[in-house]
């Protein structure tokens, strides 16, 4: 056996997941999946160097790279729009570790317990692990749906949808069987984006041809100025408070 092969390290991750559904997302936890598969605990830093910030690193790759695989292989994106291919794309990525809820349970309370900000070194808080880690499932998302941006609609649109994730990861954890429950959401979450960019350019093009639009805005067909109400009601991003 090669210690810090992929192989082995699969190995540990899925025994791993078994463990910390009672045991809790912990070095204990790890500790004791060595135990379980009887490797020597003094072979821990080298096949995970920083323990279970290593292994919590690796799950994400590794589920990241099995979604890939299954993105390529089962799904079908052709002729879908962009916005359709993310839902799909969002939904799969926590379909892949349905048989994990519970454990990922234990994940979150690592994230959020006080006592783990004082016991790592700065860089590796797990808090802000799990923010890279959002980060990194949304940036493959975008990825598999060949998203083209650049620059700061690269960063803007990973971003958001990092925040979308760690919503709907919340519902995930304890949904049932079906998900139904994270397919809304995630749904929902995703259509407020929409409206939200949808309002974003209907503001910007209002700059477009500004000077015809604002005579637009500021004379009727007549070519008589209109009341300041009938100004203020004519703008369209005051239409679009209209709920």
């Amino acid at each position: 056996m090669i210690l810090d092969s992929f192989e082995t390290k699969e190995k540990i991750l899925i025994k791993f997941l078994k463990i910390a559904e009672i045991e809790g997302w912990n070095d204990h936890a790890l500790l004791l999946t060595f135990q379980e598969l009887q490797i020597d605990e003094k072979y821990l830093p080298i096949i995970f160097e920083d323990n279970i910030l290593s292994l919590n690193q690796f799950h994400i790759d590794y589920f990241n790279q099995k979604y890939a695989e299954h993105i390529a292989n089962n799904v079908d994106l052709t002729d879908k729009k962009l916005s359709e291919k993310i839902k799909i794309l969002t939904f799969e990525r926590f379909a892949i570790e349905k048989n994990n809820q519970l454990a990922l349970q234990r994940l979150l309370n690592f994230y959020l317990n006080p006592k783990n900000i004082s016991k790592y070194h700065l860089s590796s808080k797990p808090a802000l692990i799990g923010l890279n880690n959002a980060f990194k499932i949304s940036d493959l998302i975008w990825k598999l749906a060949s998203d083209q941006s650049t620059d700061f609609n690269y960063y803007t649109k990973r971003l958001i949808l990092s925040k979308i994730l760690m919503r709907c990861f919340l519902v995930f954890i304890k949904d049932d069987e079906n998900l139904i429950k994270t397919s809304n959401i995630i749904d929902s979450e995703l259509k407020k984006v929409l409206s939200f960019t949808k309002f974003k350019y209907q503001i910007l093009s209002s700059f477009d041809n500004l000077e015809e639009k604002i005579d637009h805005y500021i004379h009727n067909e007549k070519g008589q100025i209109k009341s300041p109400k009938e100004i203020f009601k004519s703008l369209p991003f005051i239409r679009l408070l209209k709920f």
